[in-house]
């Protein structure tokens, strides 16, 4: 498999080899699911099944021995929306380590915290909030209306609807 260069940095290159080094065998699979989520900050089992040309069982398989013996991935999400990232120790090894906590998932509140600085500043779309959180459509809806109580207002205009921080 030739990967191109351009895309593996260095301090990659060196994580692989100090893991040779330690006696821990990546495969190709691993190496493919590792370089991409060394470029986005997670990767569900569709995905990887997609870049590895694996069926799910097989790609299910190789997340969970990744995850559960050679301890370089974690899970996160629920069975359904299951999804993974680098653990702390993989991100401090390629030297990302400021990167880990941006790219943890926000716990609920964090995210009312962070939605709400935010619509002091500006409104917020549903699919605005989607990509900030992760959440899905519907669940967003739900979030939102949690959120009334402090101010939370919805604008209904079809699909251009949007949230806004009632000011009175």
């Amino acid at each position: 498999m030739t990967l191109i260069a351009s895309t593996i940095v260095p301090t990659f290159r060196n994580f692989v080899r100090n893991l040779n080094d330690k006696g821990i065998i990546i495969d190709v699979d691993h190496l493919i699911i590792l370089n991409y989520l060394l470029r986005h900050r997670e990767i569900d089992t569709y995905n990887a099944s997609v870049i590895c040309q694996r069926s799910i069982e097989q790609v299910r398989e190789t997340l969970s021995y990744m995850e559960n013996n050679l301890k370089l991935i974690q899970s996160g999400g629920t069975i359904k929306k299951k999804y993974y990232t680098f653990t702390r120790e993989v991100y401090s090894m390629i030297e990302k380590d400021t990167e880990y906590d941006r790219d943890k998932r926000l716990d609920r509140e964090s995210i009312k915290m962070r939605i709400l600085s935010i619509l002091k500043e500006r409104n917020l779309t549903n699919a605005d909030i989607r990509q900030m959180t992760g959440l899905e459509r519907h669940q967003v809806i739900r979030f939102m209306k949690e959120l009334e109580e402090q101010g939370v207002k919805m604008e209904k205009k079809g699909r251009f609807s949007y949230y806004y921080l009632d000011k009175n």
